[in-house]
């Protein structure tokens, strides 16, 4: 798992569980296992930016060990969305190579490989962007966590 954090229970750990399994619910999260102290979640892929951070996450499992809730989470959710993005860039690129090779030009230094460099930006976008979706994900089950403590009060 990409993401752990442990946090320490003074109330009923069960209704803890209950009311984090009907919060994940409602962000969109459906339940894959649930048992006493065992709670596993599995989210659905981003499709944009725009969409709660929380569904970066494609598994997030909660589960206690005496007065410890143990939260690890899975960080794929936003894959899929980089490597659509990255093979839409790509055949993108080959388009446009295959346009400059056909349409007429009067530049004898052109190469049909010019018509792709536009694109050339999205090689440093696309890690950059994995990566603020990453934080943005952690940030999310860190403030999610958070919030899980005090509900425990």
């Amino acid at each position: 798992m990409e993401y752990q954090q442990t946090l320490t229970i003074k109330g009923d750990g069960k209704a803890l569980l209950d009311s984090t399994m009907q919060l994940l619910m409602a962000q969109g999260f459906s339940i894959v296992k649930k048992e006493n102290f065992y709670l596993e979640v599995a989210g659905h892929n981003v499709h944009s930016s725009n969409q709660n951070a929380m569904l970066g996450a494609s598994k997030i499992v909660f589960s206690f060990s005496g007065r410890q809730l143990n939260v690890s989470a899975e960080l794929k959710g936003f894959k899929k969305l980089i490597t659509i993005l990255s093979i839409m860039m790509v055949v993108m690129a080959i388009g446009f190579m295959i346009m400059a090779m056909f349409l007429p030009n009067t530049d004898p230094d052109f190469k049909p490989y010019h018509a792709a460099l536009p694109l050339l930006p999205w090689v440093v976008l696309m890690p950059l962007m994995a990566r603020i979706f990453k934080k943005r994900t952690i940030k999310a089950l860190d403030t999610f966590v958070a919030n899980l403590s005090m509900l425990d009060k």
